[in-house]
Protein backbone atom coordinates (compact mmCIF):
# COMPACT_ATOMS: atom_id res chain seq x y z
CA UNK A 1 0.00 0.00 0.00
CA UNK A 2 1.31 3.39 -1.00
CA UNK A 3 -0.03 6.10 1.36
CA UNK A 4 0.39 8.76 -1.34
CA UNK A 5 -2.33 6.99 -3.37
CA UNK A 6 -4.98 7.17 -0.65
CA UNK A 7 -7.76 9.67 -0.51
CA UNK A 8 -9.32 11.15 2.59
CA UNK A 9 -12.30 9.08 3.65
CA UNK A 10 -15.22 10.42 5.63
CA UNK A 11 -17.80 8.11 7.14
CA UNK A 12 -20.11 11.11 7.35
CA UNK A 13 -20.28 11.18 3.54
CA UNK A 14 -21.52 7.61 3.25
CA UNK A 15 -25.22 7.50 2.46
CA UNK A 16 -25.77 4.03 3.85
CA UNK A 17 -27.61 2.42 6.72
CA UNK A 18 -25.09 0.58 8.89
CA UNK A 19 -26.18 -2.72 10.37
CA UNK A 20 -22.97 -3.60 12.16
CA UNK A 21 -19.50 -2.22 12.74
CA UNK A 22 -16.32 -3.53 14.31
CA UNK A 23 -12.64 -2.66 14.45
CA UNK A 24 -9.51 -4.73 14.07
CA UNK A 25 -5.78 -4.02 14.27
CA UNK A 26 -3.68 -5.44 11.43
CA UNK A 27 0.09 -4.87 11.39
CA UNK A 28 -0.24 -1.94 13.79
CA UNK A 29 -2.98 -0.14 11.84
CA UNK A 30 -6.58 0.10 13.03
CA UNK A 31 -9.36 -0.67 10.54
CA UNK A 32 -13.10 -0.05 10.75
CA UNK A 33 -15.30 -2.69 9.11
CA UNK A 34 -18.93 -1.88 8.37
CA UNK A 35 -21.88 -3.90 7.12
CA UNK A 36 -24.34 -1.64 5.38
CA UNK A 37 -27.77 -2.18 4.03
CA UNK A 38 -29.22 -0.33 1.07
CA UNK A 39 -27.01 -1.00 -0.72
CA UNK A 40 -25.55 -4.09 0.89
CA UNK A 41 -21.79 -3.92 1.19
CA UNK A 42 -18.82 -4.46 3.45
CA UNK A 43 -16.52 -1.45 3.71
CA UNK A 44 -13.05 -1.36 5.25
CA UNK A 45 -11.43 1.93 6.25
CA UNK A 46 -8.07 2.66 7.86
CA UNK A 47 -8.85 4.73 10.97
CA UNK A 48 -5.39 4.65 12.53
CA UNK A 49 -5.56 8.45 12.37
CA UNK A 50 -9.28 9.06 12.93
CA UNK A 51 -8.97 12.63 11.63
CA UNK A 52 -7.58 11.35 8.33
CA UNK A 53 -9.37 8.04 7.79
CA UNK A 54 -8.73 6.44 4.41
CA UNK A 55 -10.74 4.00 2.33
CA UNK A 56 -9.18 0.55 2.09
CA UNK A 57 -11.71 -1.59 0.19
CA UNK A 58 -15.34 -2.51 -0.31
CA UNK A 59 -17.11 -5.76 -1.15
CA UNK A 60 -20.59 -6.26 -2.58
CA UNK A 61 -22.67 -9.43 -2.93
CA UNK A 62 -21.85 -11.61 -5.92
CA UNK A 63 -21.16 -15.27 -6.68
CA UNK A 64 -17.83 -15.03 -4.87
CA UNK A 65 -19.47 -13.52 -1.78
CA UNK A 66 -23.03 -14.97 -1.73
CA UNK A 67 -23.56 -14.56 2.02
CA UNK A 68 -23.17 -10.80 1.68
CA UNK A 69 -26.76 -10.72 0.39
CA UNK A 70 -28.69 -9.93 3.55
CA UNK A 71 -25.54 -9.39 5.62
CA UNK A 72 -26.48 -8.37 9.15
CA UNK A 73 -23.39 -8.49 11.34
CA UNK A 74 -19.62 -8.64 11.24
CA UNK A 75 -16.83 -9.66 13.58
CA UNK A 76 -13.18 -10.54 13.12
CA UNK A 77 -10.88 -13.39 14.06
CA UNK A 78 -7.12 -13.74 13.89
CA UNK A 79 -5.90 -17.27 13.26
CA UNK A 80 -2.16 -17.77 13.23
CA UNK A 81 -0.88 -14.92 11.02
CA UNK A 82 -4.12 -14.24 9.14
CA UNK A 83 -7.04 -11.95 9.94
CA UNK A 84 -10.57 -12.79 8.84
CA UNK A 85 -13.88 -10.95 8.67
CA UNK A 86 -16.81 -13.19 9.56
CA UNK A 87 -20.07 -11.89 8.09
CA UNK A 88 -23.45 -13.34 9.10
CA UNK A 89 -26.44 -13.19 6.75
CA UNK A 90 -30.20 -13.68 7.04
CA UNK A 91 -30.71 -14.33 3.33
CA UNK A 92 -31.46 -17.73 1.75
CA UNK A 93 -27.83 -17.78 0.61
CA UNK A 94 -27.14 -17.10 4.29
CA UNK A 95 -24.78 -18.57 6.71
CA UNK A 96 -21.41 -17.01 7.34
CA UNK A 97 -19.08 -15.57 4.74
CA UNK A 98 -15.40 -15.81 5.73
CA UNK A 99 -13.18 -13.20 4.12
CA UNK A 100 -9.41 -13.03 4.51
CA UNK A 101 -8.62 -9.37 5.30
CA UNK A 102 -4.95 -9.84 6.18
CA UNK A 103 -4.39 -7.32 3.39
CA UNK A 104 -7.38 -5.01 3.98
CA UNK A 105 -6.71 -3.30 0.64
CA UNK A 106 -7.22 -6.61 -1.19
CA UNK A 107 -9.60 -8.87 0.76
CA UNK A 108 -10.19 -12.36 -0.62
CA UNK A 109 -12.82 -15.00 -0.02
CA UNK A 110 -11.49 -17.68 2.32
CA UNK A 111 -11.61 -21.23 0.95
Amino acid sequence: HNPSNTTKYSLNNLKKIFRSITTVTINGSVYLLTVSWSPTSITIANITDPYNATFASSLTPNTKYPALYGATSITTATIENSTYALVASINDNGGVQIINITNPYNPISAP
